[in-house]
């Protein structure tokens, strides 16, 4: 018998009568908030209401309906059933959406001491407050009674870590019980002691029933979650190696969430065997370039160095190409792009390399505008001048969760090993640092390694601490980091500010309940005779703190430290580099490099041969994405690059005409 191909489109998705919730996910800068936005105002047009949800720091949707939205729904204007909202899943709303959930269940049993006690019960389980924030979140959506919900999720590690909340939970719950089973009552003496009433029942019981409540609220979000007739995950890519590569592991992580996935939008296609022209193509995007790129000069060159980039037949993978890369943004064979420039600050990278007191430099950006291509390239023009000048080796590292640097070099590198040399290079390492790794590493007990792995933000908390200690410990001249996207990087580098305020936290902590942990004795030590937790995780931070004080002072010194915002000429970019910019000088981090990546050259003279390679390599991609997910079993929606920017709902509406098989 022979399987029948699926259509080559979303309709049945549309069609669906009992979808409620539908995520869109992938790699940074594929197209994720445009094919969230359209699947949306498609959706809207066939159900009753429709609600559009973005988790992404960056908060793409305003612009792509070109309409302000909040963390409330917001009526999207022109249609009257799809409303928008922007959210923050973090720990600071999980306490404040944890009150209004439980004062709506217990009612004055939830007393004023209660809500002290379950926050410092539930920060003795780390993530668990993040994923307390999802769940309440998804439970709070459902409440609202849309017909469907859609997701316009962060980029994939983050994504993969929320969505593996239940599996949190499935492990901490438990562990929580049994902390609320001896701690309970002493939280509750404490509550008492400080003058706060309770219930009139005994408050580890309050907190037990809470407990149970809570677990069931997850138990029927993860149903729903399970239930193909009522999920499904959107897969959003573009036909290149690093795309490709972080699909198949995304589609593999939510089989084993059970999360159904059948749907692959391939975005960003050059087909010039139809559609409009290969010379209109290429003047209509180099055009919408020039508009952005001339934005960029009157925004920075007063200021800084602006590197722009053209894009090139082949693909940036492999030592050769990495260092071709590198003399271009060195200066090397400059274009002007049709723009003349008075700036003083040479268009290149140079400076990095000649100013040999740098010892902290970060590259980020919003996701796929080259990132890590460009911070490896940057990372052996580094390397090769100290070398030169008898300095100490260059490091790169990742600290992104979809880890690009074994891509981009085509060498394996160990996640959360130690560094590895990378082939071809005398002075040059690399690591990418795996957060459970990193996580188990620095936090004490089983049962916070149990769910370190999703933690949402591990990454940016522990890994940059074992990255602190690490550098102090071995000779590295330079480090340069491979950030993850812009919303997840300005975490990374709070991180000196929010260390402070953890240490703060365990140390009120501590000393509120310590008195009472010695009178309960030895009891408290498990059966490996290990420290309470609370001083095993002092013991921890406190090895730690001076070196990252340390690292903090250093990361305001602009001798020291300086980010590279890397960009590409579109909207959503120009508009998040303007944020990167603010952010980092609020957090008095030097940033004076812009690179400006993937620009097609208006004075070009063979533009149809460089739409024929790169259409050539996108092909070899397509032709790898249809053998790995046959169409038997999976919808492959191809979608043509066009000649203008989606932004705006009438052009919602035509995108989304094309992911429906419409016109």
């Amino acid at each position: 018998m022979v399987n029948e191909s699926l259509d080559s489109s979303l309709s049945s998705l549309v069609e669906s009568q009992t979808l409620q919730w539908v995520f869109v996910g992938g790699k940074g800068g594929v197209g994720k908030t445009t094919t969230s936005s359209s699947l949306a105002v498609s959706l809207a047009q066939k159900k009753e209401s429709v609600l559009l949800v973005s988790t992404d720091p960056a908060h793409n949707i305003s612009d792509a309906f070109d309409q302000k939205f909040s963390k409330d729904p917001t009526k999207v204007r022109g249609m009257e059933n799809l409303s928008a909202m922007e959210v923050e899943v973090s720990a600071d709303g999980s306490m404040r959406m944890l009150e209004a959930s439980v004062g709506q269940s217990f009612g004055e049993a939830a007393g004023p001491s209660l809500f002290p006690a379950l926050d410092e019960l539930i920060k003795m389980v780390p993530g668990i407050d993040e994923a307390i924030a999802f769940g309440l979140l998804v439970e709070t959506i459902r409440s609202m009674n849309y017909s469907t919900i859609v997701f316009d999720t962060a980029p994939t590690g983050h994504t993969l870590r929320l969505l593996g909340f239940p599996n949190l939970f499935e492990k901490a719950i438990p562990k929580i019980e049994e902390l609320n089973n001896r701690f309970g009552g002493m939280l509750g003496t404490l509550g008492s002691v400080s003058g706060m009433t309770q219930g009139s029942e005994p408050m580890n019981v309050t907190l037990g029933r809470m407990l149970k409540d809570l677990q069931d609220t997850v138990k029927q979000v993860t149903d729903q979650f399970q239930d193909p007739a009522k999920t499904t995950f959107v897969c959003v890519c573009i036909p290149e190696f690093l795309s490709v590569y972080e699909t198949e592991r995304l589609v593999q992580e939510l089989s084993s969430f059970k999360i159904d996935v059948k749907n692959i939008v391939i975005n960003q296609v050059i087909d010039l065997s139809k559609g409009i022209p290969a010379e209109a193509l290429f003047a209509a995007r180099s055009n919408i370039q020039m508009k952005y790129l001339k934005q960029i000069d009157e925004l920075y060159a007063e200021d800084f160095h602006v590197v722009k980039v053209p894009i090139l037949a082949e693909e940036i993978r492999g030592k050769d190409m990495i260092v071709e890369y590198s003399k271009m943004i060195m200066g090397e064979n400059q274009k002007s792009f049709g723009l003349s420039s008075t700036s003083e600050y040479a268009g290149s990278l140079a400076n990095l390399i000649e100013q040999r007191t740098l010892r902290w430099i970060f590259c980020g950006g919003k996701g796929g505008v080259g990132k890590t291509t460009t911070s490896c390239a940057l990372a052996t023009a580094l390397a090769e001048d100290r070398a030169q000048n008898n300095l100490g080796p260059v490091l790169i590292i990742s600290t992104d969760p979809a880890h690009n640097l074994s891509d981009a070099f085509k060498q394996r590198i160990s996640p959360g090993g130690d560094p590895t040399k990378i082939e071809g290079f005398e002075n040059l390492y690399a690591m990418e640092i795996e957060p459970q790794t990193a996580a188990e590493s620095v936090l004490p007990r089983e049962m916070l390694k149990d769910v370190a792995k999703f933690i949402p933000g591990v990454d940016e908390l522990v890994s940059f601490s074992q990255i602190a200690k690490l550098v102090k410990s071995m000779e590295f001249s330079a480090v340069v980091f491979d950030t993850a996207p812009t919303g997840h990087t300005l975490k990374l580098l709070n991180f000196p500010k929010l260390f402070e305020k953890v240490l703060e936290q365990l140390g009120a902590l501590k000393d509120r309940i310590d008195p009472l942990l010695q009178s309960l004795g030895p009891g408290l030590a498990d059966s490996a005779g290990n420290p309470d937790l609370f001083t095993a995780a002092n013991q921890n931070i406190d090895d730690l703190k001076q070196v990252v004080a340390e690292v903090g002072e250093q990361m305001r010194d602009s001798d020291r430290t300086t980010f590279v915002c890397v960009a590409i000429a579109e909207f959503l970019s120009v508009y998040e580099t303007e944020r990167l910019v603010q952010e980092l000088f609020t957090l008095e981090i030097d940033s004076r490099n812009i690179v400006v990546n993937q620009l097609l050259d208006p004075e070009e003279t063979d533009k149809l041969s460089l739409l024929k390679a790169r259409a050539a390599m996108q092909q070899k991609y397509v032709t790898q994405i249809e053998d790995l997910y046959p169409r038997s079993e999976f919808h492959i929606c191809k979608v043509p690059v066009r000649g203008e920017e989606i932004r705006g709902l009438d052009l919602l509406k035509s995108f989304a005409a094309g992911l429906t098989g419409g016109q």
